[in-house]
């Protein structure tokens, strides 16, 4: 009995557990509801959807743009960004490898950059000549490139003048007379004898046949014009010695910058034999004329040569410091980019944004501190602002100035040409065809005829529709007559329109 009782009390106790809960599931189904629909309305939509490749060209919804590509959404923080600008995520500005650098103000030094060869110091080159006619019997030089040694003969000569002037010498120092032997002295040293082969005739009395002729300078044979056996005369050359332990750097500079040349400035020299080695020197000597072929002006830098590694006609890249340029705003070489009639920079704005700003460049150079390539600005851009030195042309082409910029001189020069009226020159009528029509952002798409006042060829492109007019009768395919106003900034905007008809009609698609 106890049991049945305890068995109907769990059941009564059961039953009514089951009825709370049914009553609270829609509440709590209720709450759930609720939470997903606020997580829902705190995700952004998008405003609109355009071409990755053409701003221009927008749409409602997503798919595809005239070029076959996936548009690309459009939300409200990128639609309040200014013209020109271009917002790139984190992840992609990481993935493009987008490397920024600050702008500063620093010592800009301006290097002519050119190529040289080593020769020979002329400076120094010995040239070999008998002052008596003779006979070389021994010739211990065979070629050019021969290398000698100070005090090494180089040849043998037989000469009947000397072996006369040695037996008067002789016979002056037999006979006692000091004016005879110094006469007879003299003339041997006019004719070529040195201090040592006096000193041999005195202590020997003897008359050499033949004399040797010693080398003055260590060096190497430039130029070799004898052989043994050779009968030479006084004017004859024997050869040429040139020492290696200095050289000349002979370079051309182009006409455009030979007026930075001057006198003693720094030098830094390369070989491609040594790589890894940096020969520093000073302008010696700048040639007075130029070469009338090349355009080129000649400078000589003059380097010690320890060891003679540098060789004669041996290639050499000259960095010459021609000038310096103190407290320039100055910007990495990289970061410029210069198209045909203008230069630019992608200026990055912080946030993840970038904007193609047009800059006038002055000189190219080096960082005096860092030796960084670098390159003046004069105008755009100041100092403290940061630039794009890496993956910029992927962001300046998405900015599309170039096409803004053709649009505004063609503009230009249209009205520098076009005759004088009434109407002010920036609205323009024209006629189009509706491809699109866009209410909710006062939109409008349109393939409009060619605008000879501003050289537009006939496109298709969106407008802005001025505050007022209403655009929600306007259909797809209808052709309508409207007046366009470029505003500040660069866009254009329909101000009035005229229906004319309404008909479909094939529509040819230009992006503009």
């Amino acid at each position: 009995m106890k049991t049945m009782l305890l068995i109907l009390i769990i059941f009564i106790l059961g039953g009514i557990a089951g009825a709370l809960l049914i009553n609270h599931y829609p509440a709590l189904h209720l709450m759930d509801q609720q939470s997903s629909t606020a997580v829902e309305s705190t995700e952004k939509k998008p405003l609109y959807w355009v071409a990755p490749m053409d701003k221009n060209y927008r749409r409602d919804g997503p798919g595809l743009s005239p070029m076959g590509m996936e548009l690309i959404p459009v939300y409200a923080d990128d639609a309040e960004s200014a013209e020109g600008e271009v917002r790139i995520s984190p992840v992609v500005e990481n993935n493009l490898g987008v490397k920024t650098a600050e702008v500063k103000r620093g010592d800009l030094i301006r290097p002519i950059e050119t190529i040289g060869t080593v020769q020979f110091d002329e400076s120094r080159i010995t040239h070999l000549h008998s002052r008596v006619e003779g006979w070389i019997e021994v010739l211990n030089i065979s070629s050019v490139g021969d290398r000698v040694k100070r005090g090494q003969t180089l040849y043998e000569l037989y000469s009947p003048a000397l072996v006369n002037a040695q037996e008067e010498y002789l016979a002056a120092l037999r006979s006692g007379n000091s004016n005879l032997i110094n006469a007879s002295k003299s003339r041997l040293v006019a004719l070529g004898l040195d201090h040592a082969h006096l000193q041999r005739l005195d202590q020997q009395r003897r008359v050499d046949q033949r004399v040797k002729v010693l080398a003055e300078v260590d060096g190497v044979v430039k130029a070799m014009m004898v052989r043994q056996g050779m009968f030479i005369k006084p004017a004859t050359e024997i050869a040429s010695i040139a020492p290696l332990d200095s050289v000349w750097v002979v370079a051309d500079v182009l006409e455009r910058q030979s007026g930075l040349v001057e006198l003693q400035q720094v030098v830094d020299v390369t070989f491609n034999a040594l790589p890894g080695q940096t020969r520093k020197g000073k302008v010696s000597y700048i040639y007075p004329e130029l070469n009338p072929f090349s355009r080129t002006l000649q400078v000589r830098v003059k380097l010690d040569n320890p060891g003679d590694s540098l060789k004669p006609n041996m290639l050499a890249r000259l960095s010459i410091q021609a000038g310096r340029i103190n407290n320039s705003v100055i910007i990495p070489r990289a970061a410029l980019i210069k198209a045909g009639t203008h230069q630019r920079v992608v200026k990055a704005l912080g946030e993840g944004k970038f904007k193609s700003v047009l800059v006038e460049a002055g000189i190219e150079g080096h960082d005096a501190e860092t030796n960084e390539a670098v390159v003046q600005i004069v105008k755009g851009i100041a100092a403290g602002d940061r630039v794009v030195s890496s993956a910029q042309f992927l962001i300046d082409s998405e900015s599309n100035i170039d096409a803004e910029l053709q649009r505004m001189q063609q503009h230009e020069m249209h009205n520098h040409d076009a005759p004088k009226s009434n109407e002010p020159k920036n609205i323009v009528w024209t006629k189009g065809i509706i491809n699109s029509v866009m209410p909710g952002h006062a939109m409008l798409n349109i393939t409009h005829d060619a605008i000879p006042e501003w050289d537009w060829p006939e496109m298709r492109m969106n407008f802005d529709v001025a505050a007022g007019i209403d655009i929600q009768p306007l259909n797809q395919g209808e052709t309508i007559r409207f007046s366009i106003q470029k505003q500040a900034g660069g866009n254009f905007s329909i101000i009035d329109i005229q229906a004319l008809e309404t008909k479909k009609e094939e529509v040819h698609h230009h992006d503009h």
